[in-house]
């Protein structure tokens, strides 16, 4: 009885996330991406290279990028896109600060402290949870408020990590 409990259980899974995949990431307020990389340990693929997938995440589109609705996403796991190639590939990592909060960049490996420094306005302030050594806004500087894409909001493969972002 427990194996075939498991299997329904994957099956059941496996068949929720085909659902949320096809109606609301395409035609809904969502939208879904593959986190490829360590940068998130241990929040997102924790357990790499161990792990088989990399895990994917279930993400609600910013609906507008007026900093007085991105504040609310502060200390969250978000999508950005890249902007080293004008946003056609989405970097996810967390929002530490946004227009006006000061910050403390880390610091970066063979290199000195580095002082706090304003977030300047229409701009956020991204970091990896993994630590330094990363690209995020210790490497890329202030990020374009208007490439806020998404906040992640639920792990959705693989079946046993499914769950809440936190």
């Amino acid at each position: 009885m427990s194996s075939s409990y498991g299997v329904d259980r994957f099956f059941n899974a496996t068949a929720a996330s085909f659902v949320i995949s096809c109606v609301f990431a395409k035609w809904g307020p969502f939208c879904i991406r593959r986190v490829e990389g360590e940068s998130m340990r241990p929040t997102l693929n924790p357990q790499l290279p161990r792990q088989l997938s990399d895990d994917i995440v279930l993400a609600r589109r910013v609906p507008s990028t007026h900093p007085g609705h991105i504040v609310h996403f502060r200390g969250k796991v978000v999508l950005v896109g890249d902007p080293r190639d004008d946003g056609k590939t989405t970097l996810i990592k967390r929002l530490r600060g946004v227009q006006t909060d000061i910050v403390k960049p880390r610091a970066r490996p063979g290199c000195p402290e580095r002082e706090t420094l304003r977030v300047p306005d229409r701009s956020v302030w991204i970091e990896s949870d993994a630590g330094p050594g990363y690209v995020d806004s210790n490497t890329l500087g202030p990020i374009d408020i208007d490439l806020v894409v998404g906040v992640a909001r639920w792990i959705i493969w693989p079946p046993e990590r499914m769950g809440r972002v936190s």
